[in-house]
């Protein structure tokens, strides 16, 4: 019983001391994260940079002009 309880500890520090998570890398450089192609991210990054008018359809649930208005300052006031 006692080497199953230590077996279990050293699992579990084991497996928060190996971690593979790492820092996430400053900056933006325009190219896909490997989620999806490069031309679905650039189809994707053009209507996120797209600006809305009132001839769109801008309305009671969302008045900014673009989808970016809010993502660049993401705590808005």
């Amino acid at each position: 019983m006692k080497i199953l309880a230590v077996v279990v500890l050293l699992s579990v520090v084991l497996a928060f001391t190996n971690s593979p998570n790492s820092d996430a890398p400053t900056g933006f450089d325009n190219k896909s994260n490997g989620m999806v192609d490069d031309a679905t991210h650039q189809a994707d990054q053009a209507k996120f940079d797209d600006t809305e008018t009132e001839a769109d359809g801008l309305g009671p649930l969302y008045n900014a002009q673009s989808c970016r208005e809010c993502h660049q300052n993401p705590t808005c006031e």
